[in-house]
């Protein structure tokens, strides 16, 4: 699971997460929660799987730097779990992989503790570019993120049911980039995901573009 969600930025409550905890246990699977997301809570109390590592072995808890800090490049990550034995393999698995962080990645986290009011203030300017996207077009009010990084919408209110063609319509023709929603699963072909990680100028522009580009693709014949 991710948590927050992505592409569509769902948060889980802590209702689902125990449930999801207890069928965990019910049927002895492992789970992993990839929260490299964390900070970016916008509406809800953030609630980390980790309050359960103690009372399942099988939970692993993925994290990072990678969003939070702003070194996507660096990709400097954690896992933590109560399953020594996964542990242990995980261990001999990175050491022949990777052997160690490189030195570039490490200076750049000397001062990682210190960046708390940094990030507080990157998660208030990406809860307002959650907003440019959302006023941009009434239809997207419904797909609001709860979290996360990304802005995921159906096309198929808009007649457009393949997103992979109209993805490279309005690259090859109004110059901006999203996701077509079939990166994240056979059920979303008419989606796409847009990143709210911009410049707020920019991200304006773009989201005024892929309205401009959502009449013009659907009209073009």
């Amino acid at each position: 699971m991710c948590n927050p969600n992505n592409p569509n930025g769902k948060m889980f409550t802590e209702e689902e997460i125990k449930i999801i905890v207890d069928i965990a246990k019910e049927k002895n699977v492992h789970l992993i929660s990839d929260e490299i997301y964390s900070h970016f809570s916008y509406d809800l109390k953030y609630i980390s799987l980790s309050n359960y590592i103690d009372q399942y072995k099988n939970i692993y808890i993925m994290n990072g730097f990678s969003k939070a800090f702003a070194m996507s490049g660096m990709r400097i990550g954690f896992i933590a779990t109560t399953n020594k034995n996964i542990l242990n393999l995980i261990e001999k698995l990175q050491q022949n992989i990777t052997t160690c962080t490189n030195s570039i990645a490490q200076y750049s986290l000397i001062d990682f503790d210190k960046a708390s009011l940094k990030i507080k203030e990157m998660v208030n300017y990406y809860k307002q570019n959650r907003e440019i996207v959302r006023q941009s077009n009434s239809s997207f009010a419904k797909y609001k993120p709860e979290g996360g990084f990304y802005y995921f919408i159906d096309l198929k209110e808009f007649d457009i049911n393949n997103s992979v063609e109209f993805s490279r319509y309005l690259l090859e023709n109004h110059k901006v980039a999203v996701v077509p929603g079939l990166a994240y699963g056979d059920n979303f072909g008419s989606w796409i995901r847009i990143s709210i990680c911009q410049d707020k100028l920019i991200l304006k522009k773009g989201v005024s573009r892929i309205n401009t580009c959502i009449y013009n693709y659907r009209d073009r014949n």
